[in-house]
């Protein structure tokens, strides 16, 4: 629906809903659209993610007060660096949330979707979320991810899986 190519841009939805048709991404980032800001709507019924900033490594982009419900694929997946904050993603059809490395989930509420519900790749931080009723894992992350003051419950595979130097507090 919207794809974005520009650094530097910012994307209010207003509390407005993106619902999707067909087998496309709600909202796609290219490689150059870098310092990306989406925030304040919903996404919904997108064959493909409803945000995808991941597939092209958008980096340094920032999701924020977004709701990802129902889609295809990801909810919510952000490139080099993204940051997803205070947002929810539920009962989409593989991640709630995907980041890349060095990425940052907040404050998130990721529940019911059919594969983990936030997954990470290295160095990346998952702080004071909801993970819960995931078909896989809650929290997945690679090499140096921490996870704290999460409540993680429910998830069918298991709670938080991490790799080498990774750490789970509170």
């Amino acid at each position: 629906a919207i794809v974005i190519t520009a650094p530097n841009v910012t994307l209010d939805l207003n509390g407005f809903t993106l619902t999707g048709a067909g087998g496309l991404d709600g909202i796609v980032l290219s490689a150059t659209a870098t310092n990306v800001t989406i925030r304040n709507g919903t996404l919904t019924g997108w064959g493909q993610s409803g945000i995808n900033g991941h597939e092209f490594n958008a980096p340094n982009m920032r999701v924020e007060a977004v709701r990802a419900i129902r889609n295809g694929a990801a909810g919510i997946a952000v490139g080099l660096h993204g940051q997803v904050v205070g947002c929810e993603a539920v009962t989409n059809a593989t991640w709630g949330v995907l980041t890349r490395d060095g990425g940052r989930v907040a404050d998130c509420l990721v529940a019911a979707n059919l594969g983990n519900g936030i997954e990470t790749v290295h160095n990346s931080v998952v702080t004071k979320c909801v993970v819960r009723l995931n078909g896989a894992f809650g929290v997945v992350g690679a090499n140096g991810c921490a996870v704290s003051g999460n409540t993680v419950a429910g998830n069918a595979t298991g709670g938080v899986l991490l790799g080498g130097g990774g750490a789970v507090k509170d």
